[in-house]
């Protein structure tokens, strides 16, 4: 009897020890929906190399660092799955539009923009995402999505999902200077870090940070390497309201 109970005992610690599956990294939460995530592909093979969000019916919000040096025909725009294969419908890129003060070196304004040639078909898997109207407190709940983890060696093929705490600016410089990760946090960057450990780390550049009613707070730009523990950052989105509203309109 007692082997019995302590094989059940061992068996419960496993599971709750266990890697959470690709759609919910948080087990107690419900998975949650992203019909506003987009892959970019490059050219020729289709291979994901970055994600983005979908403002619109012909706009894109990804990294900068993730569209620096390529043209409109290298790569493509694909939206309406939750797998890279099968892939969803896909769209030629129109124009580029890579913030003007964007430092490719320490990834200041991190930020650009993608416009498709034809008009996104929205459905119930494609639907844009809504831009912030104020900043996102310290202490927001928020979730990131996309491919790119440090889990698996090569991009898993189901998008991945991370729930996040925001935390403030200050906080997050003195987490990073503690730890001599060299990372620079400006005013326009946001830090998140997850809510729970145990959750996979997401490193897919461009990738959206949602808050919990799908507006998107954040971009992903950079880790200073996730078995560090350390928050990840991501462009402020609400930095660039004003710039992205003078590109698209929006």
């Amino acid at each position: 009897m007692y082997k019995v109970t302590f094989i059940l005992f061992i068996s419960a610690i496993a599971l709750i020890h266990s890697a959470p599956n690709s759609k919910d990294m948080d087990q107690t939460d419900p998975v949650l929906n992203a019909p506003f995530q987009a892959s970019l592909r490059s050219l020729p093979v289709s291979i994901h190399f970055c994600s983005g969000s979908i403002l619109s019916e012909r706009w894109i919000l990804t990294a900068a660092h993730c569209v620096q040096g390529r043209t409109k025909t290298s790569f493509k725009i694909v939206v309406g799955s939750y797998t890279l294969d099968p892939k969803g419908l896909e769209y030629d890129v129109d124009d580029l539009q890579l913030n003007p003060s964007f430092d490719p070196i320490f990834y200041e304004n991190d930020v650009a923009l993608v416009k498709t040639a034809s008009n996104i078909e929205l459905s119930s898997d494609v639907q844009v995402i809504s831009l912030p109207g104020v900043a996102s407190p310290a202490g927001e709940l928020v979730v990131l999505t996309g491919w790119r983890s440090d889990i698996e060696e090569e991009t898993p093929n189901d998008m991945q999902m991370a729930r996040k705490v925001t935390l403030a600016n200050d906080e997050c410089r003195q987490i990073h200077a503690d730890g001599d990760s060299h990372v620079h946090i400006y005013d326009s960057s946001i830090c998140a870090r997850p809510r729970m450990t145990g959750c996979y780390c997401i490193i897919d550049a461009g990738a959206p940070l949602a808050s919990e009613d799908n507006v998107l707070v954040g971009v992903f730009s950079l880790s200073a390497g996730c078995g560090r523990m350390l928050p990840a950052v991501y462009t402020r989105v609400q930095s660039y309201r004003s710039w992205i509203s003078t590109i698209t309109g929006i």
